[in-house]
């Protein structure tokens, strides 16, 4: 089942990356709520978000998965002339999304699927002071 995609992740980001305080599949946890999010930063919410699948014979279906990763995180903006560790905070977002792409890319948690592989990375600017980032990853699932 897809499911297992994102709990092998899940699994796999809080032995490899101790410093994320929250690892859940994204269900709109950054974008449903007011002054006080359901969740911790760091942040790591992983989805399977498309798919295309065609059929492999004898009841399998092989199917191209889409996978985002997107990292939060709450950061002040912060000029240079901050101390280093202000400046450290501000930029660990990109350490983060580092040790992820290290964690994920051409690995994978069980042999239905193939090793994943960083496609793309988006940003995406908010209002609130949450900084996004969210790698795509692709894999292949195979279904019977």
């Amino acid at each position: 089942m897809m499911k297992h995609i994102i709990t092998d992740i899940q699994e796999r980001l809080s032995t490899e990356i101790p410093e994320l305080k929250y690892i859940a599949q994204d269900w709109g946890q950054l974008d449903l709520y007011g002054d006080f999010p359901p969740l911790k930063f760091p942040a790591a919410l992983i989805d399977i978000t498309g798919a295309t699948f065609s059929n492999a014979g004898r009841g399998v279906q092989e199917g191209q998965l889409t996978v985002s990763v997107t990292i939060a995180d709450l950061s002040n903006l912060i000029s240079r002339n901050a101390s280093q560790v202000m400046q450290d905070r501000a930029y660990r977002i990109f350490d983060i999304m580092q040790k992820v792409q290290k964690a994920l890319h051409h690995w994978n948690g069980t042999d239905d699927y193939a090793p994943l592989v960083r496609d793309a990375m988006n940003r995406t600017v908010r209002e609130d002071g949450a900084r996004m980032r969210t790698l795509i990853y692709s894999t292949t699932w195979w279904d019977a």
